[in-house]
This record gives structure tokens, C-alpha cells and sequence, in this order.
């Protein structure tokens, strides 16, 4: 697990250059980040600071390609991974109502590729993930998120690399609860869809699925093991730490959740604060089909000088809009910055012949 203990930190930090001997990707997803500071996206506004941060932790990973998740619209990304990057969207969003350039209220996924290497990568679409979603608020279905797909050249071998983000709500694969089936049945679909995606690769070829599967599969060898021959996960458990280190003051969270949502916690319902130290390990490369003459090696990148939570008041509802506790404690959610994930890098490396 690597950390960003300090500001100063990053300018220090060193890395092998990408070239023909090293291919460096990164993934993150950076939660409802919207084209501009002070501008809310799904009710997440962030200081000009903040989006400070976020560029120079995405800088400090010396990325040749980033997958990056829940992005509004160009200019958040663009401002996001800065000059050295052309970014590409999923399709959904390059034919939304406001053809990617302005947020719409929605997210997407796109594709950062360093500029000195973009003659080398073609980009293509995974549209079939993007699936009509029936939720069980009978609200209009909508389709969920699509992957753009980097292909790039290394050792010889082409590699297909989608940025992820499937259905959420899921972790488990399976649920008894009637409010939560129709989102593993997305989840579970589009797990379908990227096994036989990646069975139609070309003979020889890689695939490194990158981003936020929504699902903990450390827990889920039988479903990793349908992700490609000798499929992988990275990085490890033991190199993730992502908010561990930071201390949450519940008690002062609780009240100012009380303070900034009164009508939420009538009948005596308490606020039980959500941390994104609680939603596990979702965030993955799973590795498939790379050659035996290269090593391949992730890590997580803690953000420890960054990290702030506060501002809690948005509550689990119903359908109608109403509060849906357990037993006596509503979930609560407040503001993760400069995301509720952290940013994962694997480093992929010939070996010495």
C-alpha cells in the first residue's frame, strides 16, 4: 500500500518511466466529480483545493492509462488528470443530451491515455454493459454505465483495457432483499457480458479489467475464475488501506447529521454513519491472458494528507421518499473527499530475458 503522507510528498515521489519495458495503469473512481469546483454533482460540491488534490494525486501515479469511474462530463476529467492526458468517454455519455460537455446529473466512465503514447493506443467501446436497469421504484428504465476500452501494444501482445463500473448495491452477488434484487440482477448480467467479452478476444491478446466492480471478489473465486484463463486479482489485500487511517469523529458526525437533516430521525431513529472504510475491497484489476515473460504488480494509493469527511445528513429512503432505517438506525451519508475510493496503479514489467 502506497501513501501520500504529505503534499510535499508527491513531488518527491519516483517512478520508472513508461517506455517498452515498463506499462503503467491506474484506476479510480472519483465519486460524482463534477466539471468545476463549487459545482454539485448528485449533491457533491468540491472546493477548488480539492480538485488541487485530486490532480496531484493523479500525477504522483505516473499513469500511461487511467480508468477513471463516476465522472460527469469532460471538463471534470480533463481538469482532473490535467494537460498531459487525452480523455475518452463511454459512449452513453458522448450522446447524452449534452454530448458529454456540461454534467447532466449523471456518471460516467472514461479513459485517460498519456498524450506521448496515444499513437500507440486505439480506443474502443464496450457498449453491451450498459444495459436497461427496471428499479423497483417503477421509475423509467435507464441504462447504466458502458466501459471505454484502451487497446495498447506491449511485449508484442496487444492488451484490452476497459474502465468498469458495474451496477452497485450488490457486493454479495445475492440478496434477500426485494429493494436490492433488481441490482444484482444488473450486476450479475454484466458479469455475463464481460465473460463472454473477453472469451471473444483475439487469440494471444490480454485483457486487464480495471475499476470499481461493485462486488467484493476476494469472497467470489468462482466468478474471478469466469474472467479469463488464470484470471487475477490486484492489487492484494494486504497492500489495500484506503481511509484506515483516518479518524472519524462519530459522535460529532451523528449530531451534526441531526443538526442538518431533523426530519430524517423522527420516532427516535438515530443516524448510523457511513464510512467508505465499510464497503470493502470493490476496486480491481482482474488480470487475464498476459504473457509469462512480463510481471505485473498493483498497489493502492492511501491518500493520508487529503482525506475529509463531514458534512452528513443524506439518508437510505424508500420510494416515496420517506426514511428506511434499520430497526432504529437510519444510514447516513456525508462527504468524502477527495473520494470515498482510493486510487489503485499496477505496474506492468518485462522480465529480464
Amino acid at each position: 500500500m502506497r501513501k501520500l503522507a504529505a503534499a510535499v510528498a508527491i513531488t518527491l515521489l519516483t517512478f520508472t518511466p513508461a517506455s517498452a519495458e515498463n506499462l503503467r495503469v491506474a484506476s479510480w473512481n472519483i465519486a460524482n466529480l463534477a466539471s468545476q469546483p463549487e459545482q454539485a454533482l448528485r449533491g457533491h460540491a468540491r472546493s477548488a483545493e480539492v480538485y488541487a488534490h485530486i490532480n496531484s494525486v493523479i500525477s504522483s501515479l505516473d499513469a500511461d492509462i487511467i480508468a477513471l469511474q463516476e465522472i460527469g462530463s469532460i471538463p471534470g476529467a480533463e481538469r482532473a488528470v490535467g494537460q498531459d492526458y487525452d480523455v475518452y468517454f463511454e459512449t452513453r455519455c458522448m450522446e447524452n443530451d449534452q454530448r458529454c460537455r456540461f454534467d447532466n446529473d449523471d456518471i460516467y466512465t472514461a479513459i485517460a491515455v498519456r498524450k506521448s503514447i496515444k499513437d500507440k493506443v486505439a480506443i474502443r467501446q464496450l457498449d453491451e454493459l450498459s444495459i436497461l436497469h427496471d428499479d423497483e421504484c417503477c421509475t423509467p428504465p435507464r441504462h447504466v454505465r458502458g466501459s471505454p476500452v484502451a487497446v495498447v501494444e506491449f511485449n508484442d501482445q496487444k492488451i484490452w483495457i476497459p474502465s468498469v463500473h458495474l451496477k452497485s448495491a450488490c457486493k454479495e452477488g445475492t440478496t434477500n432483499n426485494d429493494d436490492l434484487k433488481d441490482d444484482c440482477a444488473v450486476n450479475a448480467t454484466q458479469f455475463d457480458i464481460l465473460e463472454r467479452w473477453i472469451a471473444d478476444r483475439p487469440e494471444g491478446d490480454a485483457v486487464i479489467l480495471a475499476g470499481d466492480f461493485n462486488r467484493l471478489l476476494f469472497e467470489a473465486p468462482n466468478v474471478v475464475a469466469r474472467l479469463g484463463a488464470n484470471a487475477q486479482l490486484f492489487p492484494a489485500m494486504d497492500k489495500r488501506a484506503c481511509w484506515k487511517g483516518y479518524r472519524f469523529d462519530f459522535a460529532a458526525l451523528k449530531q451534526q447529521a441531526l443538526v442538518n437533516n431533523p426530519s430524517a430521525y423522527q420516532g427516535g431513529l438515530e443516524p448510523r454513519i457511513y464510512t467508505p472504510t465499510q464497503f470493502g475491497a470493490i476496486d480491481f484489476f482482474v488480470v487475464s491472458g498476459l504473457r509469462d515473460s512480463v510481471a505485473a504488480d498493483a498497489d493502492q494509493v492511501e491518500m493520508d494528507a487529503y482525506y475529509s469527511f463531514g458534512d452528513p445528513g443524506s439518508v437510505l429512503t424508500k420510494c416515496d421518499g420517506s426514511s428506511n432505517p434499520f430497526g432504529t438506525q437510519l444510514l447516513t451519508f456525508g462527504r468524502a473527499d477527495p473520494s470515498d475510493h482510493c486510487p489503485i496503479v499496477m505496474s506492468i514489467t518485462k522480465n529480464p530475458e
